[in-house]
């Protein structure tokens, strides 16, 4: 069964036109939201200002009144939700009942994971749910780049627990399961049997498998480009803590728009704080704004 991303959609129109397009013609609600239940993590990955603990914002998890509100305004504009961001979701408690929750408001779904907790009981659970969609977050293509930047993660123990979902899931639609991972842009051309071979073994137990460059994201330097930007025209990202800010590269707090706890997504959407990002994108002003400087999108 072939089996396609059902964000897919939504993807190709938040990254297709123009910036300056899709400032004239905003939309009247972000597509979708990414939301962070939490911004603590198991693993202690070297590139991550979680794992490396850089981060000064606070640690926590997501209150159920939070994610209320997320919910119920998702719900009026028809807004899918996907749990990602700078922690690992599977801490949070109640994740797999705010996976129902979306699910039961007839929205789609997402989640970013390291796989390291997935189990039998959690795997029966979204696939009842019919949640959409589940990545699994590599580093690198081989064993030993992959535990030498994910500090405390298990090569074995991913592959099995990713093959455990797709025997589990067999011949059912749901969830689409996506690996994706990073390797040097210094490496690549080294590198290409090694990612051929990573490829061929991850598509036998997924759907997808997204090898990107691996980016400094902790101390930028800005590479001069202007690319398309699908954060402040299609999408916002909400802090565990209901702060919301215009980018989902944003670790520390630097381009916040708005707080739940005084405000609507709607109100934040529309708000003046983040009109002056989307005018200093449309300037191409991104050598000012430190997210920017280490874009994961280009």
């Amino acid at each position: 069964m072939v089996r396609l991303n059902p964000f897919s959609e939504i993807y190709s129109l938040a990254n297709s036109g123009t910036n300056i397009d899709k400032y004239a013609n905003l939309i009247d609600f972000p597509r979708y939201i990414d939301v962070e239940l939490t911004n603590t993590c198991n693993l202690q990955c070297i590139m991550c200002p979680t794992g490396c603990n850089v981060s000064t914002r606070p640690k926590g998890f997501m209150s159920h009144g939070t994610f209320n509100r997320i919910l119920q305004e998702c719900y009026r504009y028809e807004c899918h939700i996907r749990f990602i961001r700078w922690g690992e979701p599977l801490l949070h408690p109640e994740l797999t009942g705010f996976i129902g929750a979306v699910k039961g408001n007839g929205l789609m779904c997402h989640i970013n994971t390291n796989g390291m907790f997935i189990d039998d009981e959690f795997i029966t659970k979204i696939i009842r749910m019919k949640l959409d969609s589940i990545k699994f977050s590599f580093q690198g293509v081989t064993k030993d780049e992959y535990e030498k930047y994910r500090r405390g993660a298990e090569w074995e123990k991913l592959i099995l627990n990713i093959k455990r979902l797709y025997d589990f899931r067999w011949k059912k639609k749901f969830p689409f399961i996506g690996i994706g991972t990073t390797i040097s842009g210094n490496n690549r051309d080294n590198a290409v049997t090694d990612i051929n071979n990573f490829k061929a073994k991850m598509l036998q137990i997924s759907d997808e498998v997204i090898v990107g460059t691996t980016r400094n994201i902790i101390n930028p330097e800005y590479s001069g480009k202007t690319p398309r930007c699908p954060e402040m025209f299609d999408k916002l990202s909400v802090n565990w803590d209901g702060t919301v800010t215009a980018c989902c590269s944003d670790w520390n707090n630097t381009l916040l728009v708005g707080d739940l706890n005084k405000s609507t997504l709607y109100d934040i959407w529309r708000g003046d704080a983040i009109d002056h990002y989307r005018k200093m994108i449309i300037n191409k002003r991104h050598s000012e704004l430190e997210p920017c400087k280490a874009c994961l999108v280009r």
